[in-house]
């Protein structure tokens, strides 16, 4: 492929080869590697300053490079414009199974497991410069390779904990006890600066000890590393129960442990100078010396936690309401608490109202998740039940007051990072960033319509157009209420006609309507995108444009359609194959092209 770079690092079973090194060189600037587009570059108003499609499964920052990883590569982003700097691509029958990025440098392990599992495989380390992929190391690193149990072949790679260009591992020692211990490898260099086996740790009166393996939903049996610059911490369970460790991630050395009560540990956290520990039942915030700042009631399921001077904000999925929480981290206080941001409702498991992530800008907290709104809680399975934004809340710590923003792309997100001026954000099949103002605040053009602006989705096939398509059935059409923005929609946002048995043959979504066209066309586009499916390697084509809509639309003729009519974006759906969609979403669009949404 034109101008894409490929390095690649030969290897056999066991260790990597003594063959040549991998080669690299910097991507022309007119260059884009396969995993990879060129910047898509939105209408100023937007405040969207670019968008990458890429694969990933994971991102890290470091500098102004973005290092987006999955399974079958690396790619560095260049943070202020988007482009593609660099790819990485592992030799042929190898997968990258975890990497890690610390001290301006890319740590990766990759392994054939994936090929033929439960085969012996070979398997390779190496190290890239994150500014520009090029080689560093390549060594014989088995420390960075996951663990079986805690690794599915051909899965997304472990990320792995790292501090102070250390990159902190779970290390098995060769003893009769084979206790888990902790590793330190040099990022730079390759070369395992340090080991702590367990076996022989004794601290604080705490020993005998393994490292616990979480609980989470998503990650059900990950040892529980976390680390930064300033502490490494592990939690174990030791003769004397479980206890939260704290280590120098440059030496090994251990600092302190803390025995910590309540449930079993499910994920841990390690921002600035707190440690969150989430566990089944009230959770626990340690600060970097191993003191306990505070215990009792935290999100138990994916928590996220960003702290801002002296105040953690922890959000995750609790309950029903998906709890908003600060804390001081002197005085172990609740400064407030509160439920989700939103008036929406939780959408089953999916929890489309959840932050996917939080991270500090200045003073403030900025919170990333999924949804604008929607339908109600008992649809969440149900197509077309989301708005389709993105939002970004920025939450005043001291206060909990949140200022919600919404932003021109879909699709779900778990990254989300500031560097400089700019908001970075995952989302659908790559990258945002998005323009801050001082003080952490976002762009204002993206705003909805007022509520009372919607148009009425059972108005939109008209009933002397329903007859005409279905003579002698009459389908009725039956509203779904939802809201936007916490605010309730006073017409139907969604309407399903349904048939004399009850079944739904057509259904026609509001999918969002903007207070200025311009957004609204980037957000179609970026619907558009995001047809083509969230996994980019997969190289499925987007969805083909459709002019006999009447309008800007796209889909599958005879099922599903999504159309823009100035700053109104409506989806169809049919489930009759004597009426296609295409032809419910001519009408649709007539009908708001009447009603002046142009």
């Amino acid at each position: 492929m034109g101008g894409a770079l490929l390095l690649v690092a030969a290897a056999v079973s066991g260790s990597p080869s003594a063959g040549p090194r991998p080669q690299s060189a910097a991507l022309p600037p007119s260059s884009a590697p396969a995993s990879t587009s060129a910047p898509v570059r939105p209408s100023p108003n937007t405040g969207v300053v670019w968008q990458t499609e890429v694969a990933a499964s994971g991102y890290a920052l470091v500098g102004d490079t973005v290092v987006a990883a999955w399974h079958g590569g690396v790619t560095g982003i260049e943070a202020h414009t988007g482009s593609a700097r660099w790819r990485y691509q592992p030799p042929s029958g190898f997968d990258i199974v975890s990497w890690e990025a610390t001290g301006g440098v890319v740590a990766l392990a990759m392994d054939t497991s994936a090929a033929d599992p439960g085969a012996d495989f070979s398997w390779e380390t190496v190290g890239l410069e994150a500014a520009t992929g090029q080689p560093l190391w390549d060594q014989t690193r088995v420390e960075l390779l996951p663990p079986p149990d805690h690794f599915e072949p051909g899965g997304p790679p472990d990320r792995l904990a790292s501090g102070g260009g250390m990159i902190v591992v779970p290390w098995y020692s060769v003893g009769d006890d084979s206790h888990l211990g902790l590793a330190g490898v040099d990022a730079r260099t390759g070369a395992l600066d340090w080991t702590q086996p367990f076996d022989e740790l004794v601290i604080g009166g705490v020993g005998q000890c393994d490292i616990t393996a979480g609980r989470d939903i998503i990650s059900p049996s990950r040892p529980l590393v976390a680390a930064n610059d300033q502490i490494a911490a592990v939690v174990a369970q030791c003769a004397q129960g479980q206890v939260v460790i704290g280590f120098d991630p440059r030496t090994g050395r251990a600092r302190w442990a803390t025995p910590l009560r309540g449930g079993q540990p499910k994920r841990l956290i390690v921002d600035e100078d707190a440690i969150l520990v989430g566990q089944l039942g009230p959770g626990t915030i340690l600060d970097a010396d191993g003191r306990v700042v505070f215990e009792g009631d935290l999100p138990s399921d994916l928590p996220v936690m960003a702290v801002a001077g002296d105040i953690a904000v922890i959000s995750g999925q609790d309950g029903a309401n998906d709890p908003l929480i600060a804390v001081d981290l002197r005085s172990g206080q609740t400064l407030w608490s509160r439920p989700r941001p939103s008036a929406d409702h939780p959408m089953n498991t999916l929890r489309r109202n959840a932050y996917q992530g939080l991270t500090a800008v200045d003073n403030a907290i900025l919170g990333y998740r999924s949804a604008a709104g929607g339908g109600p809680p008992d649809k969440g399975m149900e197509p077309d039940q989301n708005l389709l934004p993105v939002v970004v809340d920025r939450i005043d710590p001291s206060t909990g007051a949140v200022q919600p923003t919404p932003i021109p792309v879909t699709g779900e997100g778990t990254w989300v990072m500031a560097v400089g001026d700019l908001l970075l954000l995952e989302s659908g099949r790559g990258l945002a960033a998005i323009r801050l103002t001082p003080g952490g605040s976002l762009p204002s053009g993206n705003a909805p319509a007022s509520p009372d602006r919607w148009p009425d989705a059972c108005a939109l096939v008209t009933a002397d157009r329903v007859q005409a398509l279905w003579p002698g059935r009459q389908p009725t059409p039956v509203g779904e209420s939802g809201s936007v923005l916490g605010s309730p929609i006073p017409n139907p946002f969604r309407c399903q006609f349904t048939d004399l048995d009850g079944s739904v043959v057509v259904a026609v979504t509001i999918g969002w309507v903007a207070g200025d066209p311009r957004s609204a066309e980037t957000l179609a586009t970026s619907a558009r995108s995001l047809s083509a499916g969230v996994i980019l390697w997969s190289q499925s084509p987007e969805e083909p444009l459709l002019p006999a809509v009447g309008t800007w639309a796209f889909g599958e003729p005879a099922t599903h359609v999504t159309l823009r009519a100035g700053p109104a974006i409506a989806h169809v759906r049919s489930w009759d194959i004597a009426v296609p969609a295409v032809e419910i979403a001519r009408l649709v669009t007539e009908r708001l092209h009447a009603l002046g949404y142009r």
